[in-house]
C-alpha cells in the first residue's frame, strides 16, 4: 500500500498522525531527559562521597604523620639532654628539670599517638618510652656523678697543692668505697664508707650534694657505663623500628594507591 498516497487525500489524518508522533517523541525525550537527570545526579553524589573520603583519608594520614614525627622528636630531645647529664653540670645549667619537663612532653605525645597510629605503631612507640625511660633512670642517677668525677679528676692536676690533694683525697675515699663494694663489704662498713666519701667529695670545688650522691651510686655501681652504653643501643634499635613500621603507616615507599576518578553521568547512564 502507498503510505504517501494514502494521505494525500486525507490532510486531516496525516495531521492527527504527525502530531501523534511529535507527542510521542516528546514524552521519549522528556524520559530520556529525566534518566539523564537522575544519573548526573547520583554521579554528583558518588563523587561528593568519594572527594570526602579521600579528604578524610588526607586529613587522618596528616594528623598521623605529625603526632608521630613530633613524638620521635621529643624522644630525641630527652636523649639529648640524657646525654648533657654526662657532661655538663646538672644544677648549673638546670638539666635535671630540663629532663624531667622534655620526658613529660615526649609522654604527652605519646598519648596522642596511641589515640590516631595504627596499632603496629602504636606498639613501636610504647617499645621506645620504655626503653627511653630506662635511658632517663640510669642519667638521672649516674649522669651527674659521672660528670663530678671528671670535675673532680681534673681538679687532681690542678697546680695549685692544696686543691690538687683535696681532689686526689675524694678520688681515693671513691676507690675504697668501691673495692668495698665488689668485695661485699657488710652494711656497717659501707655506711662508713659512704660518709667519709660524701664529705671528701664536697670539699672539691664544684661537687654539690647532687653530684655527690650520684658519685657515690656510680662508686657502688662500676659497670654503670657499660649499662649507660646498653640502654642507649636498646633505645637506637627500637627507635630504628619505630621509624620504619611508622614509614610503612604512611606508605612513604610512595605505592599509595590513587583515588579512583568520578565516573561521568552518562558512563553512569550506559550502564
Amino acid at each position: 500500500m502507498d503510505v504517501w498516497n494514502y494521505f494525500e487525500g486525507k490532510p486531516e489524518i496525516f495531521a492527527a498522525v504527525v502530531a501523534l508522533l511529535v507527542g510521542v517523541g516528546a514524552i521519549l525525550g522528556a524520559k530520556i531527559q529525566a534518566n539523564g537527570g537522575r544519573a548526573q545526579a547520583a554521579a554528583a553524589r558518588e563523587a561528593a562521597r568519594i572527594a570526602a573520603k579521600a579528604q578524610q583519608e588526607a586529613a587522618l594520614w596528616t594528623v598521623r604523620q605529625v603526632q608521630t614525627a613530633e613524638y620521635i622528636q621529643r624522644v630525641r630531645d630527652v636523649r639529648r639532654i640524657s646525654t648533657l647529664l654526662f657532661e655538663q653540670d646538672p644544677e648549673a645549667d638546670n638539666l635535671l628539670a630540663q629532663l624531667v619537663s622534655a620526658s613529660q612532653a615526649a609522654n604527652q605525645k605519646l598519648a596522642e599517638v596511641q589515640l590516631i597510629a595504627h596499632s603496629s605503631t602504636v606498639n613501636a612507640a610504647e617499645m621506645v618510652n620504655d626503653a627511653l625511660m630506662e635511658v632517663v633512670e640510669i642519667s638521672y642517677l649516674l649522669g651527674p656523678g659521672l660528670y663530678g668525677y671528671g670535675v673532680i679528676f681534673d681538679e687532681s692536676f690542678s697546680p695549685e697543692p692544696p686543691d690538687s690533694a683535696t681532689a686526689n683525697n675524694a678520688l681515693n675515699s671513691l676507690m675504697e668505697l668501691r673495692r668495698a663494694h665488689e668485695e661485699g663489704s657488710d652494711d656497717q662498713t659501707m655506711s662508713r664508707l659512704r660518709r667519709h666519701a660524701r664529705l671528701d667529695v664536697l670539699q672539691v670545688d664544684g661537687i654539690t650534694p647532687k653530684i655527690a650522691q650520684s658519685l657515690l651510686l656510680s662508686a657502688e655501681m662500676p659497670d654503670g657505663e657499660r649499662e649507660k652504653e646498653r640502654r642507649n643501643a636498646e633505645l637506637e634499635e627500637r627507635m630504628r623500628s619505630l621509624i620504619s613500621t611508622a614509614r610503612e603507616m604512611l606508605r612513604s615507599e610512595g605505592n599509595v594507591a590513587p583515588v579512583p576518578a568520578p565516573r561521568r553521568w552518562w558512563q553512569r547512564a550506559a550502564t
